[in-house]
């Protein structure tokens, strides 16, 4: 869902930048930071999703192929 919604800010601040010759200059300046600022956290936050989804694969199949696994030490795995 946070890659879904960061992306999407992502896209109106694209959309906003496009626009940006009838602004002030306060306002064209912040949006240019926000932009510059969403492009740098956008590896971080795709790496993030990926390990995540890998933990969860992980516990899952973990899980399923493990007869005598705990569910009570999902966090320790996590």
């Amino acid at each position: 869902v946070s890659l879904f919604i960061f992306h999407i800010c992502l896209f109106i601040n694209w959309r906003r930048m496009k626009r940006r010759t009838i602004m002030d200059p306060t306002e064209r300046y912040q949006i240019t930071e926000n932009f510059r600022t969403m492009l740098i956290i956008t590896p971080v936050i795709q790496c993030h999703f990926l390990i995540m989804v890998g933990g969860v694969f992980f516990f899952f199949f973990y899980s399923a192929f493990n007869p005598t696994f705990d569910p009570r030490i999902y966090p320790i795995l996590e």
